[in-house]
């Protein structure tokens, strides 16, 4: 299963005003040649992009927030994961794209490369809603419920080793264009895009 056709899939069925926050290096790369519209933060160092996207989903409930997060990055802080789960905000949906490796680091193995499963931490922190999937179909029926209910969800998605070959807008956005162009995505007016619970 490719990150990018999940990427293509869910960025086809996400409200113009729902906000995302990914990890680094291949997801950024893919997601922001995709997502041209709404509040996006790309490139989060490791260990990030948990912790800002649950903070961002609980200063603003009212809005979907997506983490784009990676079995690398959230290894590095799985103690955000309690916290996550603590303070629960229903309007998150976190997609954990595992390739069982550090990418860019010559495809070393991650811990979930046969040992450590990531949906059962995050279900042992207390998350209420988690799942793995390792199908194109299987991440569709886990994500649609979730886009449709307040719900904290964590999806684990299997994905293969690989990055598409797609135009390479996000290396040319600087941190500070990023910053800049998601608080004013955020500062623009929307309908609520979370059902009620």
């Amino acid at each position: 299963m490719k990150r990018f056709e999940l990427l293509r899939l869910l960025d086809s069925l996400l409200p113009d005003d729902a906000v995302t926050v990914t990890s680094l290096t291949g997801t950024a790369k893919e997601w922001a040649a995709l997502r041209r519209r709404g509040a996006n933060f790309y490139g989060l160092n490791m260990g990030l992009c948990t912790p800002l996207a649950t903070g961002v989903a609980l200063a603003l409930p009212d809005r979907r927030v997506i983490a784009l997060e990676t079995d690398g990055s959230l290894l590095l802080s799985l103690g955000s994961l309690t916290t996550l789960a603590n303070q629960n905000p229903g309007n998150l949906i976190e997609i954990v794209f595992d390739n069982e490796c550090y990418e860019v680091c010559d495809e070393l193995p991650t811990a979930t490369a046969g040992v450590t499963s990531l949906e059962l931490l995050a279900r042992g922190a207390g998350i209420p809603q988690t799942q793995t999937v390792a199908t194109r179909e299987e991440f569709e029926q886990a994500l649609l419920p979730a886009l449709r209910r307040n719900v904290l969800t964590f999806i684990v998605a299997k994905i293969e080793v690989g990055t598409a070959d797609v135009e390479e807008r996000y290396q040319t956005l600087t941190g500070t264009r990023i910053k800049e162009d998601f608080v004013q995505a955020l500062r623009k007016p929307g309908p609520s895009t979370v059902a009620s619970p």
